[in-house]
């Protein structure tokens, strides 16, 4: 459903930051991926396709994740709404490593 500039945008974002991360772990750098938040990523489509862009970005190499970043979504489980909680428990199965070190902005 992407057309061919949105491929191109997307295979250069993902080789820049797969490179990007790779040059910070050579420093000695700790490196976290900014992996959005709950009210972005809803379905299971929207989860399979982040963690491909994660995986394709080099997140087998960095050291963890950060989540809600400047954003207001609630850490658990509140009524109905979507939290960061439930939104890990979706994603982090998906991804390559089980030892990610995982940061939720509050």
């Amino acid at each position: 459903h992407y057309d061919a500039h949105a491929k191109d945008v997307y295979r250069l974002r993902v080789q820049a930051l797969k490179a990007m991360v790779a040059m910070y772990k050579a420093a000695g750098a700790r490196v976290y991926l900014d992996i959005a938040h709950s009210d972005w990523i809803r379905d299971g489509a929207d989860m399979r396709e982040m963690a491909q862009a994660l995986m394709d970005s080099g997140v087998a190499q960095a050291d963890g994740l950060v989540t809600n970043i400047s954003n207001r979504q609630p850490v658990t489980a509140t009524g109905e709404a979507r939290n960061e909680a439930g939104y890990l428990a979706e994603l982090l199965p998906l991804l390559p490593k089980r030892d990610y070190d995982v940061v939720v902005d509050t």
